[in-house]
């Protein structure tokens, strides 16, 4: 017999009879003869020890099928930018990179006890000993633009020809989390298209919500966090891969042609929707390791073709 989903591995067969069912469990979609190409949105109950699992075991509340949006943009990037660190910071990115070094080298905490010591021990009191006094220096400069004394120091350097290095260097702090923005223009055809927008605006707007929870009926002291949402692209050769996200706003414009235009009954001829969402998890290089698309540089020699 086999064990439960939960604590084994799903086969190939597994993750694609799941994929399946995401593509075809859609409780709402829009327009009814949506086709091949069009975006799922799944929302899950929030569960911290799952949230940032795309393929965890987790309950559906909700599931919401439109067209393709209006763009879809892939952006990375990275915190950090120049920075000036000084000789006292200068100081340290000497000493903390031979650190570096022995850490990477390292098998053991033994091995890499010995390296760390074998690293300081290279290193020449001498140079320490400048590295001191340039330190003190620049302490010195700060403490006289603190007082009001920058002139001084600034005379000093223009009566002297020289500058204190600044030692200019690029920092790198984190990974910011990817977001994303969604935009959709929907023009109904029928009374029951125009009841299906309205019922997954509302759907939408009740999976990014809170709700209190409490110690009793009518307690308010929680809010429970909204619902997680993963996305699924259909139909794409090379679809975007998302993590699990928030919703961070929702718009919907009733007035989605520009002018107020309406159908049969009171209702918007067109409505444009608008999400912004942000995933709850970081990109790192594991992430991509195992893509399709990796393959050792120099293939076939750095030529292309």
């Amino acid at each position: 017999m086999l064990p439960p989903p939960q604590s084994r591995m799903r086969t190939p067969e597994e993750k694609r009879l799941a994929s399946k069912n995401d593509k075809s469990m859609a409780q709402q979609q829009f327009p009814s003869d949506i086709g091949t190409h069009s975006m799922v949105l799944l929302f899950k109950e929030y569960d911290y020890a799952k949230a940032t699992k795309s393929n965890a075991e987790q309950t559906i509340t909700d599931s919401i099928m439109l067209p393709l949006p209006e763009q879809l943009l892939e952006t990375s990037s990275f915190k950090g930018g120049p920075t000036e660190l000084g000789i006292g910071g200068n100081a340290a990115r000497i000493g903390t990179s031979k650190i570096a070094n022995a850490i990477s080298q390292a098998k053991s905490a033994a091995e890499l006890s010995e390296l760390v010591a074998f690293e300081l021990e290279a290193v020449d009191t001498n140079d320490l000993k400048k590295l001191g006094t340039m330190a003190f220096a620049e302490a010195a400069k700060a403490a006289a633009q603190a007082l009001g004394a920058g002139g001084l120091v600034t005379g000093a350097q223009i009566g002297a020809g020289y500058v204190t290095n600044p030692y200019a260097a690029v920092s790198f702090e984190g990974v910011n989390l990817r977001t994303y923005a969604f935009d959709w223009t929907l023009a109904p055809r029928t009374r029951a298209e125009t009841s299906t927008i309205k019922s997954i605006i509302n759907t939408i707007k009740m999976a990014i919500h809170p709700e209190y929870k409490g110690f009793g009926q009518g307690d308010k002291t929680f809010l429970k966090f909204p619902n997680v949402l993963h996305i699924k692209i259909n139909g794409q050769p090379d679809p975007i891969t998302f993590k699990p996200c928030m919703v961070n706003q929702f718009t919907a414009n009733y007035v989605g042609a520009g002018e107020h235009a309406f159908m049969e009954g009171g209702d918007p001829a067109v409505w444009k929707l608008n999400m912004s969402v942000t995933e709850m998890e970081i990109w790192t290089r594991e992430d991509y390791k195992e893509s399709k698309y990796t393959e050792p540089f120099g293939r076939n020699n750095g030529q292309i073709g």
